[in-house]
């Protein structure tokens, strides 16, 4: 599964604006929280794109990834016509 890596709250709010806009809503998860319920967190492509690595049954673990604490935020750029895409 990709995911984005953020270091913060500026990070998250650079990625909803940009790669995320198309998304009205994100998700926000903890790095140590994912890793620690048996989640891998792998670089992949250019960052701060990851995958989401697991074992086992994919819907099993899709329940489990989403019974872990994490946000849901609605994403304020979704729908605004005005916002590009941010490259590095």
């Amino acid at each position: 599964m990709s995911g984005f890596l953020a270091g913060g709250e500026a990070d998250i709010d650079e990625l909803a604006q940009g790669r995320l806009v198309r998304f009205p809503v994100l998700a926000i998860f903890d790095r140590r929280l994912l890793e620690q319920s048996g989640f891998e967190v792998v670089a992949t492509f250019r960052s701060p794109h990851v995958t989401i690595a697991f074992t086992g049954e994919l819907a099993v673990r899709l329940d489990e990834l989403w019974g872990l604490k994490h946000q849901e935020r609605p994403n304020p750029y979704h729908g605004d016509d005005s916002t590009e895409e941010v490259t590095r």
